[in-house]
């Protein structure tokens, strides 16, 4: 699950139809938005309560004028402490579901995944996203955004265990609104992470890729669009439904030959 902040609920759209189909999630990786929405299924939460939680969000109330004064707009300690309202101080490795978070090491300049530790902080320091807000300290590196250095995650997960590796391509749209000044300071950035998805892609892709998600129901910190975003994952994922049941019957059958073999 990549990131695309209110865009990032359509994946509880695609989770939605995979517990309809009784298709298991064996984990979640996450980055950025998704490292949110992921890490609050992967933890128990059910699909109407994250909604619920997430409707109610206010990004005024991330705001903070001292990190405004170092041109960032949202306090990471804030929106950590939000998170531990949710999950408490429950640790990745201690989830009920396997969930792994990709972030930016800007000490070594690389992606990393982290799969213990701190679960609020660790999903705080995916969505610290340059000019949006500070980077946070983890066992003493500094890490902020995953979207800004990694890819889908596809051979971790599979050396993880997991059989097919599904992402629902939501990140934010590349706007050119000039008038707007954020989006001006945020666009070199957003063209960096579609760069590096892009590489991904071609480089470590995930067995499907549900696309034609419409980026026009909700603004990056549109809120209150959640459960749009949600039943628009649910219907661009029912689309490729049977796609998804061949490639879990293909993998499982592959899975089954093996073991007589052996």
């Amino acid at each position: 699950m990549r990131g695309g902040t209110v865009k990032c609920f359509a994946y509880l759209g695609l989770l939605r139809l995979l517990e309809e189909e009784n298709i298991e999630v064996h984990s979640i990786l996450g980055s950025s938005g998704g490292a949110v929405v992921g890490g609050l299924y992967a933890n128990g939460k059910t699909i109407s309560e994250i909604l619920e939680g997430a409707s109610k969000l206010n990004l005024f109330k991330l705001s903070d004028l001292n990190a405004i004064r170092h041109l960032d707009i949202a306090d990471t300690q804030k929106f950590e402490s939000i998170m531990k309202s949710f999950i408490g101080e429950v640790a990745l490795e201690h989830m009920p579901l396997n969930m792994y978070i990709q972030l930016t090491n800007f000490d070594k300049h690389i992606s990393e995944v982290l799969d213990h530790g701190p679960a609020a902080r660790i999903i705080a320091a995916s969505c610290a996203f340059p000019f949006l807000s500070e980077p946070i300290v983890i066992e003493n590196t500094l890490y902020g955004d995953g979207d800004l250095s990694g890819g889908y995650g596809v051979s971790f997960l599979k050396s993880r265990g997991a059989e097919v590796v599904i992402d629902l391509e939501c990140a934010q749209s590349i706007t050119h609104n000039h008038s707007t000044l954020s989006l001006n300071i945020l666009e070199p950035f957003q063209i960096l992470r579609k760069t590096m998805r892009d590489l991904y892609r071609k480089l470590d892709p995930p067995d499907l890729i549900i696309k034609d998600l419409d980026q026009d129901i909700a603004s990056a910190f549109d809120f209150s669009k959640v459960y749009e975003m949600a039943d628009k994952g649910y219907e661009v994922s029912k689309l490729v439904i049977n796609d998804i049941k061949e490639l879990v019957l293909r993998k499982k059958s592959f899975y089954n030959l093996s073991r007589l073999k052996n």
